[in-house]
């Protein structure tokens, strides 16, 4: 029957391209011989032929099997009705995650573009990952999040720098690399996100002024959305994300100090109900606390506030539950009960 023998010829494509993938992964490409391919699985060197011309052409089947599984795991990372930076950032801490893996690694970043060669690897990474980074690029540039500029110099620079974390963080031992990586890729990508506007970290710092506090009128809170006003005095945004549907020219910033935020990771497990509030809150002053660039963002709010009001913006609707009222208690050096 035509129909059976179309599975039994995709059972024994699929046998040869897994026995494949295992022995690639732990031996290289150099040292893996199509006669162990085929004695491990029983057949003859002639049937494997019958699939794959060569070496070669196996282990190119080997790495489109890889390559598509890393696709799929970038699309499926991004929460159903997340926005375009959203999807973004989950796509990217998605990919590093399975690049990072031993096995990726080696096929995928090892021994592909040897094997292979550099043009036809770069034409399937472009097929793939890099197609997905610029659909998602081409949409934050055209909903304003990004600043517009020619999307394939950007593709180009993060595809790139993502290859090369990625051989790191597989070869790393810390527990916190990808963690890590990922808060150091979400400043790089924030500086697409608005030219002109100074990160807090990098301004000029205030010196004798560690020892005094501000009062509680010279730090406030306001909302993004709200209309700017003289009595604001410093406008700094204390979002780690750039607020959807505002202009620079609405926001009227003076700073937007993303250091003093809280991690990617602790944000998202209380936004996704895995935390409560006041675990968050905890977790949240020990970050501000034990990170020094948290840290050093916070004595440099407070050396702005000690000279005039800081007005801390937020995009939350959530007055209550915002991250910005645990950055006004440290900037003030108090704890406030904020149940």
């Amino acid at each position: 029957m035509p129909g059976t023998r179309r599975a039994q010829r995709e059972a024994t494509e699929a046998a040869l391209i897994t026995e494949a993938r295992q022995r690639f992964a732990t031996e290289g490409y150099t040292a893996v011989r199509l006669s162990d391919v085929v004695d491990a699985l029983g057949m003859t060197k002639g049937a494997l032929y019958h699939h794959f011309t060569s070496k070669h052409d196996l282990f190119r089947a080997v790495v489109q099997q890889v390559q598509q599984e890393v696709a799929d795991r970038v699309q499926a990372a991004a929460r159903p009705g997340a926005g375009p930076w959203e999807e973004l950032i989950a796509g990217c801490e998605a990919f590093l995650a399975s690049y990072s893996s031993p096995e990726t690694r080696q096929i995928m970043l090892i021994d592909a573009p040897t094997v292979l060669g550099w043009r036809e690897w770069k034409e399937m990474d472009g097929a793939c990952s890099e197609r997905l980074l610029t659909e998602v690029l081409t949409s934050l540039m055209e909903d304003g999040i990004l600043v517009s500029r020619p999307v394939e110099p950007v593709v180009h620079l993060l595809s790139g720098a993502m290859n090369e974390v990625a051989l790191w963080l597989a070869e790393t031992d810390s527990p916190t690399a990808l963690k890590d990586t990922m808060d150091a890729f979400q400043c790089m990508l924030g500086s697409l996100q608005a030219d002109g506007i100074a990160p807090a970290a990098e301004a000029s710092s205030v010196e004798g002024m560690s020892g005094r506090l501000p009062s509680s009128d010279d730090v406030v809170l306001k909302g993004i959305r709200e209309e700017p006003g003289l009595e604001d005095g410093t406008r700094v945004l204390v979002d780690r994300l750039w607020p959807r549907g505002i202009s620079k020219e609405r926001a009227a910033l003076d700073e937007w100090a993303k250091d003093a935020t809280p991690t990617t990771e602790l944000r998202r497990a209380f936004h996704n109900g895995e935390i409560p509030w006041a675990q968050f809150v905890d977790a949240y002053r020990a970050e501000l606390t034990e990170r020094p660039e948290a840290a050093a963002a916070v004595e440099h709010l407070r050396g702005k506030a000690l000279k005039g009001r800081v007005t801390l913006l937020f995009a939350g609707h959530d007055h209550v539950h915002s991250h910005a009222r645990v950055l006004r208690e440290a900037v003030l050096g108090v704890e406030e009960d904020l149940s």
